[in-house]
């Protein structure tokens, strides 16, 4: 009785722990994009990519990451509406507006000017 009792107990954790993943992860989109110098070519490394819930810009972003070697970047975030920035030191800061983010999302080339 107690073994049966136990292997209910089990089952029914299991159960409500998958539950709260799969809820958990539901609306969680990617959004991808290439950064690249203001000739169209060039990959922009190591850049600073932050990702802010529209009305939102002067606060804690909602995402944020760096570019890799070839200037890309992926950043997750819940469906909405979002201003994408984009840092690096010695260009000029670049904004994307009005992304909505309702799927995964690739935006492409993003060129920074020197």
């Amino acid at each position: 009785m107690v073994r049966k009792f136990t292997v209910f107990i089990v089952f029914i954790l299991g159960v409500q722990l998958m539950c709260s993943y799969s809820l958990s992860a539901q609306g969680t989109f990617a959004l991808r994009g290439t950064l690249v110098e203001d000739d169209g070519k060039t990959p922009v490394p190591f850049a600073q990519v932050a990702l802010f819930r529209k009305g939102t810009e002067g606060g804690d972003p909602e995402a944020f990451g760096n570019t890799d070697i070839d200037g890309r970047f992926m950043l997750k975030a819940k469906a909405g509406t979002y201003i994408l920035k984009c840092f690096m030191v010695g260009f000029e800061d670049r904004m994307v507006k009005d992304i909505r983010l309702i799927g995964d999302v690739d935006i492409g080339l993003i060129a920074f000017e020197n």
